[in-house]
């Protein structure tokens, strides 16, 4: 968490395939902090799928 600011635990899930254990941290955010959080990922998501795009074309 390096620029994030701190927060509380919500929620914690566990979920177990063989020999393998993953936990899920669901923080308890503020709606403004949940609202930015969701921009950048929608941002994120938008330039995976142009790079994906392109490289598509370059494979032409």
């Amino acid at each position: 968490m390096s620029q994030d600011k701190e927060f509380k635990v919500k929620e914690i899930k566990e979920y177990h395939f063989g020999n393998m254990t993953i936990k899920v941290i669901k923080p308890d955010l503020t709606e403004e902090e949940y609202q930015r959080r969701h921009k950048e990922l929608e941002r994120a998501t938008i330039n995976l799928l142009k790079s994906k795009e392109r490289s598509k074309q370059e494979a032409l």
